[in-house]
């Protein structure tokens, strides 16, 4: 696929993408979440934007709680099957590392996706 091509020129970061699976404990028959690496190495770039938003009734400034918020996005091929929920790992060129979780139900097109995520940082 021609645009599919073109657009991943622009994806110069490598993410790799976890998953959490229930497992059994041997011994205590417990089921436990055991993370595992379903992709390695994948081409994408993030995309980040910011923003304000608000929350609660604004009857004045003094009254809303505004919270500074940061929208992150990932881009990548619209072959690669991203679970609900993963945890992603970007490496930028740079050569520095984000980590991030919770990501949302990837919008699949024809030469990309795109997927919503939020900063690991935040719930640690």
């Amino acid at each position: 696929m021609v645009r599919t091509k073109t657009l991943s020129k622009l994806w110069q970061d490598r993410c790799d993408v976890y998953v959490s699976e229930p497992t059994e404990v041997p011994d205590t028959g417990r089921m436990i979440l055991h993370e595992r690496r379903l992709h390695q190495n994948i081409p994408c770039r993030i995309s980040f934007r910011r923003g304000i938003e608000a929350m609660g009734i604004l009857r004045d400034v003094e009254d809303a709680a505004i919270e500074a918020v940061q929208a992150v996005r990932l881009f990548l091929a619209p072959d690669i099957h991203i679970p609900p929920g993963s945890r992603i790992v970007v490496r930028r060129p740079n050569g520095s590392e984000l980590r991030f979780c919770r990501t949302g139900v990837p919008a699949v097109f024809d030469a990309h996706q795109e997927i919503r995520m939020e900063r690991e940082e935040r719930f640690v």
